[in-house]
């Protein structure tokens, strides 16, 4: 349980570390980002957001309960606006959501 406890702190700090980088694809609004709720698998994210986004981090064996990947968008309002999405396990479901500046 801490190294779980641990491995969350740590992604959440890369994703903070991310913050200024512009992901590759997608985009995202407040209200797509209201949309997604915790649990929801990866492909019901992408569905919703309507692409991948840019991969920021990644720990554990893919296929495992312990693999762990962050996902970040830009959002509508430039640099100043973003999200990342914490998947967790196989399946790969959403364990956490982190939004600044959406509009």
């Amino acid at each position: 349980m801490r190294k779980v406890s641990l491995l969350m702190a740590m992604l959440l700090f890369c994703s903070i570390l991310f913050v200024g980088c512009k992901p590759a694809k997608g985009k995202i609004t407040l209200k797509i980002y209201d949309k997604i709720e915790n649990w929801m698998t990866y492909e019901e994210v992408i569905d919703i957001i309507g692409s991948e986004g840019k991969l920021y981090a990644r720990s554990g064996d893919e296929g495992t309960d312990r693999y762990t990947v962050v996902y970040k968008y830009e959002g509508n309002n430039g640099e100043e606006s973003s999200a990342s999405f914490t998947f967790q396990g196989n399946p790969l479901v959403l364990k956490k959501k982190v939004q600044e500046g959406l509009k």
